[in-house]
């Protein structure tokens, strides 16, 4: 099982996470990060390794693709990883319980430019 890691205030990761309003991440490489007070949260530790299945499942450069094609078609809320997570985690909130978060489609692909951003410097 991959080991869920919290994100430090000094991490890269823990920004991206506030930027984007994430409780929990999973990076491109399958590490798991939380933000601090949420590394012990069932649901969200269940959601996450959720998505550690699909990557495993469909490998590291497909699973990307096709979540960011799903994110860019359907949204963040209804990409079926993401959907399939929250059903993984027993996760009940609605889009509307969801923190009230604008999730529009312009939002989306703002992440996705975010997201891209974020994996080209990794391989920089």
């Amino acid at each position: 099982m991959t080991a869920l890691k919290t994100a430090k205030k000094y991490h890269p990761w823990y920004w991206y996470m506030k930027l984007r309003g994430f409780e929990g991440f999973m990076t491109f490489w399958g590490s798991v990060y939380a933000m601090p007070s949420w590394e012990n949260n069932p649901t969200l530790i269940a959601h996450e390794m959720e998505h550690v299945r699909q990557l495993k499942e469909h490998g590291v450069i497909s699973f990307h693709i096709i979540y960011l094609h799903y994110n860019w078609v359907h949204g963040y809320w209804n990409n079926p990883f993401e959907v399939l997570a929250r059903k993984a985690a027993g996760d009940t909130r609605t889009e509307e319980d969801w923190d009230g978060r604008d999730r529009s489609s312009v939002d989306v692909r703002v992440g996705i430019v975010i997201t891209l951003a974020v994996l080209a410097l990794l391989f920089v």
